[in-house]
């Protein structure tokens, strides 16, 4: 039919080029989409296209044929804007007034800036009417076909459903039809229509879509219905759909789409309408969703098939590894892909915007980790290239001893799969002859991975063909050099993207698994088989990593390259960088940890996973030198990194050598480095502009500990050669030191009495060198040193027993130093941890890295004169400022101090010392090697601690003179510091001699035939906690709060200048090693055993029995029994005021004689004992016996004491009485009448009106916590 058309045009102007190309490739796009969909004639034809910044809009009424159409209509605009431009916008319409929109069409071009303007032209020509506002405006004809007027029967529907039985033939209202219009439409008369279409309202009331009865019968239900297999009716959604739009063309409402849509795949709500999204239309179950072509997972991909179980849709196509797989089909193992996320609907496949979502295998947490490994391990892999380099080349035969594995880097394999290890074969049969640990030939690498000669072997060998003679070339070498085991580090099979060689095959990864299978089968049992596997997701779904862990004794997992130079130019490897340059760690925690999940969630046991640690840093060159955070940039594509002196290579320099560049002399002004919380590494910038990231020692201490809290076999380091210089076989200077040191620590095993033969894996020469330093030292000092760490394995060695079978914490070594169980339930596995750990810094202990400590005797920070009174022993630094590692610094008091031996042969000996003697810590302590135990623990890598770190505690206690400070050193005060309430455990796992002391205790326990040394005796447990409350020797707590110390030996005050920080250094001063206590643990919350024990230990016989000198007091050596029946705490004045009182009256308690009867002869005479140190004319404590005819014997005073004190009734501060049932009593009180420091209370008159009716027992525990 012919048409009439109006070319309109806004701001005509020329055109650039690129637009009218834009314009072209949508016009075709919309021709296309044109051509793709079917036009029956019963709908209008609305699309969209765009490309750049052009949009495209059509609109073509249900009576036009929209093929024929759009292509006229394209062709006008295209010729228009080759004539004049395509300005602002273009538009070709066909929209007279006579019309109706089933015959209106139109096209409009636009720039996106304008599709306001597009969006009201569709609306015009939707509603039959034409675009206005333009700014010229032409005519011009055309000619397209009209498509014949649809009228619905039984044979013809619209295309949606099936004509039902018993319904009208109709037609659709279109925009501006009519009655007269209808019938014309329907080939019926008006009365006809009238008829079928009964309504008073009918031609006033018509509404686009509606159907109008053209026949008799009744109107249709043209809802779309459900299919037959119980599926909705589905859709595909299109360009320019909107839910209302959508509703309207399939007569229902949005409020139905969206409850249809509730359990459909990705329905994001019609507030967010997804383009291609397949929806229902209709009640019924969901659809399955449209494919997306670069799905990899999830029900998107190609050839996916509807689940039994619609809940299971999510886990259709599940991701390698059982890494996570988001929304849109791709997998990973970062929280992008992991977090399962919902839109507001809560379907099924969507996400919170600007989410990814997880749809299964979701989570980051590391699993699979309930089984502990039967033992750790640690690994060093040593570079036996390393000898080519000009430094920095370790031998073979320096090995350090203190590694249980280590992995000869690399043995070669021949185009025939031989063994070739003669590129370094010497260093290989050095390797192969040392005996202090296993000894691992570890074949392949990146360089025999990835090299053009080389990277085929591993490729080949793995295959059928090659598989059992590769195999057995490896086993008859590991025999013949009677080697512990093989590695095998193929990176990395299957591999599709490695820089200059063919993509891998699928094949190659279960290929590699046959082979290890076969190895495995060749191997004896006692033979370890391992391989090295990336920490990288791209590379590890190469690996059928699950079932190679069955085969495996470990993997070396190297979560040690997780960035690098190679990042440059790769957005997809840095998270929030654009272009991968970011300056970001290699070692970074939470990426390790990422990664660390991944293959526990693959189906890998952690006891089989041994973590990679580094010791080496990636370095870049920066963009700006001034920017440090990990959003700033690197340069590239090549490493412009200063390179390191022995490495030589940008972008990869050693431990040692970052060591050196900020070491004592060599230490350069443009060096700054810090530890960086955030990714749990060490980074340092130098040089012209250069940032590294690294491992310091303590934090590969920290991140080995974690790795053995997870569950993992242990710790891998790459490469153990980095981590620090070694002296060079030729060099005679180094010779000399060597010799000097195997001397020295020769002549100190004789001053320790130490057997090192019974250890037959050690390496003398590493051992002996493990010590450095010793600046200001003399001969006879180093070799004092040297033997109080010697002196100090043997209580490592027991300690490391009672750790490996596990601490009991109800015995009375860790009740007494280590606090109540209740106290310290978290920390006991810490406190374990701590003594495992210290326990391998000694011969014939695989340790986790080549540990080397600086000892000094020059007192560089000036410390030894401090604290005269105690005087300091030595100190310890966490990095000390010339040798760049931790150092201890020994005082000149420590060489006077006795050996560990010469305190057990004076003290232990139960046939020449009294019980008060060989049971007494303070005879035992301190000695040269708990000395160096309690350094030791200062050192966080030695003790595996730095969160929180071990130091020397200090407790605080109110005063009326305000708050004082005692430090918790030596016997009486570790035991008083773990007599406190709270976070017990908490403290004393931070205080360096509760630790020191327990571990000695232990040791002296085992020498005594394991008898307990339980002096000095430790403060009794409270009944309950009332005021005051004396821990004799130590401390006195007050009513008020306020409080007294007993002795000013171990006062500390922060105001002390340099010496107050004695003897960490580092830490002692901060106020996080200062103690507030919110409470004290009362009897109840100790074991039964430990206070049956303590109750026996306050009864023990006196070193010092006194004579009686008095009529009174009688020696029979039995006394009738009378039961108590209560107590009061009064007495004298004085108790309140002399407030040592109370210790004085302990020792009076303790002169008394067991079997002694002490009685009296009427009311106003005592008998008994008492105690005063002859200062203030016979004044002091006296416990005896008072009343008419009383008599009692030794125990039963000492009872009762008890009683008055600690037991039910009493708790009493200082004074106070125990009555009985024949009236006597037992009296605890300030006296005037004794006038020997010990002995008999000589009778005395007075005392009775001297006593005082206050009760100081009587104030109970403030409510605010006392603070000691």
């Amino acid at each position: 039919m012919p048409v009439s058309l109006q070319l309109a045009s806004w701001d005509s102007t020329t055109s650039d080029s690129a637009s009218l190309s834009s314009m072209s490739k949508a016009l075709a796009g919309l021709q296309s989409q044109v051509a793709g969909t079917a036009n029956f004639g019963n709908a209008s034809t609305i699309l969209f296209a765009n490309h750049g910044d052009i949009i495209t809009g059509l609109y073509v009424g249900s009576s036009i044929d929209s093929t024929t159409a759009v292509g006229e209509l394209a062709n006008i605009v295209t010729s228009a804007s080759l004539d004049s431009g395509l300005g602002e916008a273009l538009a070709v319409q066909a929209c007279n007034t006579d019309q109706n929109a089933a015959h209106t069409m139109g096209l409009i071009v636009t720039r996106t800036r304008s599709s306001p303007l597009l969006q009201s032209a569709l609306q015009s020509w939707a509603n039959a009417t034409c675009v206005e506002g333009y700014h010229r405006v032409t005519s011009t004809n055309i000619t397209v076909s009209e498509l014949p007027t649809s009228i619905a029967t039984e044979k013809r529907s619209v295309g949606l459903v099936e004509k039902r039985e018993g319904t009208c033939d109709y037609v659709l209202v279109v925009s501006g039809d009519s009655c007269a219009s209808l019938v014309s439409k329907c080939g019926i008369t008006a009365a006809d229509l009238a008829k079928y279409n009964p309504s008073n309202t009918l031609c006033s009331s018509l509404a686009v879509g509606q159907p109008i009865c053209c026949s008799k019968g009744s109107l249709p239900d043209l809802t779309p219905q459900p299919n037959k297999d119980g599926t909705c009716y589905s859709y595909t959604v299109k360009d320019g759909d909107y839910c209302a739009l959508l509703a309207e063309k399939n007569y229902i409402t949005v409020d139905k789409i969206e409850k249809y849509n509730a359990e459909t795949w990705g329905w994001m709500g019609c507030k967010n309408l997804q383009l291609d999204g397949v929806i229902c239309l209709s009640s019924g179950k969901p659809p399955m969703p449209g494919v997306l072509s670069n799905a990899v997972c999830g029900p998107q991909v190609e050839g996916s098939t509807r689940p039994s179980d619609w809940s299971d849709i999510g886990s259709l196509n599940p991701c390698p590894l059982n890494a996570c797989c988001n929304i849109w089909g791709q997998c990973g193992i970062t929280p992008d892909f992991c977090t399962p996320s919902k839109s507001t609907t809560g379907a099924p496949g969507t996400a919170a915007e600007g989410e990814y979502g997880c749809i299964s295998n979701c989570g980051t947490s590391i699993t699979n980790n309930d089984a502990a490994p039967s033992e750790l391990i640690s690994i060093g892999y040593y570079e036996a290239f390393g000898v080519d380099r000009t430094c920095l080349a370790m031998q073979a035969s320096q090995l350090p001893s203190s590694y249980s594995h280590v992995h000869f880097a690399f043995g070669q394999i021949s185009s025939n799969f031989d063994v070739d290890i003669s590129g370094y074969k010497s260093q290989f049969e050095a390797f192969a002859n040392q005996k202090y640990f296993k000894r691992i030939l570890s074949f392949g690498g990146w360089s025999f991975s990835t090299d053009l000669d080389s990277y085929p072997i591993f490729r080949d060998g793995v295959t059928d063909a090659n598989r059992l003679t590769f195999a057995q070339n490896v086993a008859a070498f590991v025999e013949k050099y009677n080697l512990d085991g093989v590695d095998f580090d193929w990176e990395y099979p299957s591999a599709p993207d490695l820089p200059g060689i063919p993509a891998g095959s699928k094949e190659e990864g279960p290929n590699y698994l046959s082979f290890l299978k076969t190895v495995r089968s060749l191997l004896p049992s006692n033979k370890s088989l391992s391989i090295a596997a990336p920490a990288s997701y791209w590379y590890l779904k190469g690996f059928p990593i699950a079932e190679m862990a069955e085969v495996l004794d470990y993997i070396v997992f190297m979560t040690y390259d997780l960035h690098g130079q190679w990042d440059w130019d790769n957005s997809f490897v840095n998270p929030g960088c654009e272009n991968g340059n970011c300056l970001r760690s290699h070692v970074n925690l939470t990426e390790t940890e990422y990664a660390l999940a991944m293959i526990t969630k693959a189906g890998v046991p952690a006891n089989k996973v041994v973590v990679g640690i580094a010791s080496y840093g990636r370095s870049f060159g920066m963009e700006d030198p001034s920017c440090t955070g990990p959003s700033c940039l690197f340069t590239g594509p090549n490493s412009t990194a200063t390179p390191g002196d022995c490495t030589n290579t940008a972008g990869y320099i050693s431990q040692a050598e970052l060591s050196q560049l900020t070491s004592g002399s060599n230490l350069r002004r443009d060096v700054t480095s810090w530890y960086d919380s955030d990714s749990d590494s060490d980074m340092m910038t130098y040089g012209d502009g250069t940032w590294v990231a690294y491992m310091s020692q303590a934090t590969k201490a920290s991140r080995i500990k974690r790795y053995a809290s997870y569950g993992f076999k242990g710790s891998v380091e790459w490469a153990l050669d980095l981590a620090q210089f070694v002296l060079g076989p030729n060099d005679e200077a180094s010779k000399i030191d060597i010799n000097k040191a195997k001397e020295t620590f020769t002549d100190a095993l004789a001053l320790s009495d130490y057997d090192i033969s019974e250890f037959d894996t050690y390496n003398f020469t590493d051992l002996a060198t493990r010590l450095f330093g010793f600046d200001g030292c003399t001969d006879a000092q180093e070799k004092a040193i040297t033997s109080g760490w010697q002196q100090s394995w043997k209580i490592m060695n027991h300690m490391y027993q009672v750790a490996k079978k596990g601490i009991d914490f109800n015995e009375a070594a860790a009740v007494e130093f280590l606090g109540p169980p209740a106290y310290n339930q978290q920390e006991q596995s810490d406190f374990i941890a701590a003594f495992k750990q210290l326990s391998t810094i000694q011969p014939g202990w695989g340790g986790w890295f080549a540990w080397k400590l600086a000892v000094r005797c020059d007192d560089f920070k000036y410390m030894c004169p401090c604290n005269i009174e105690t005087g300091v022993i030595a100190y310890t630094v966490q990095k000390d400022p010339k040798h760049q590692e931790p150092s201890i610094s020994f005082c000149p008091k420590y060489f006077n101090l006795p050996t560990l031996d010469s305190k057990i042969k004076e003290w232990a000996n139960k046939e020449t010392n009294i019980p008060s003697d060989y049971a007494d810590m303070d005879n035992y302590y301190p000695n040269q090697g708990a000395t160096w135990i309690h350094e030791l623990l200062h050192v966080d890598w030695a003790s595996l601690k730095g969160d929180p770190h071990i130091t020397d505690l200090k407790v605080g206690y109110n005063t009326i003179r305000g708050r004082k400070w005692f430090e918790a050193y030596g016997p009486t005060y570790t035991k008083s510091l773990a007599r406190l309430g709270g976070a017990t455990g908490f403290w004393t796992l931070q205080n360096a001699d509760s630790l020191t002391l327990y571990a000695l205790a232990k040791y002296v326990q085992k020498q005594l035939g394991n008898i307990y040394p339980h002096l000095p005796l430790a403060p009794a447990p409270p009944i309950g906690v009332e005021l005051p409350l004396t821990n004799p020797g130590v401390y006195t707590i007050y009513p008020n709060g306020t409080g007294e110390l007993d002795s000013e030996i171990n006062v500390w005050s922060p105001s002390d200048g340099i010496c107050a920080a004695v003897d960490d250094v580092d830490t002692a001063t901060k106020a996080s090693s200062r103690v507030t206590v919110n409470g004290i643990p009362v009897e109840s919350e100790y074991p039964s055993d430990y206070l049956s024990s303590w109750s026996s230990w306050a009864g023990l016989t006196p070193t010092t029995t006194s004579t009686t000198t008095t009529s009174t007091t009688k020696t029979t050596s039995t006394v009738p029994t009378a039961t108590e029946t209560g107590y009061n705490c009064k007495g004298s004045i004085r108790c309140g005021t002399f407030h040592n009182l109370h210790k004085f009256c302990d020792m009076a308690k303790s002169f008394l004689t067991e079997t002694t009867i002490y009685g009296t002869t009427d009311k106003d005479t005592n008998s008994g004992t008492c105690y005063t140190d002859g200062k203030n004319a016979g004044f002091g404590c006296g416990v005896f016996v008072e009343g008419d005819n009383c008599q009692m014997n030794g125990d039963q005073m000492a009872a009762a004491y008890d009683h008055i004190f600690q037991k039910t009734g009493g708790n009493c501060g200082i004074c106070g009485h125990a009555f009985f049932s024949d009236g006597c009593k037992l009296t605890v009180n300030y006296v005037s009448g004794c006038q020997r420091t010990n002995g008999i209370l000589e009778a005395f008159i007075g005392n009775s009106s001297d006593i005082t009716t206050a009760s100081l027992s009587d104030a109970a525990l403030s409510s605010t916590p006392v603070k000691l």
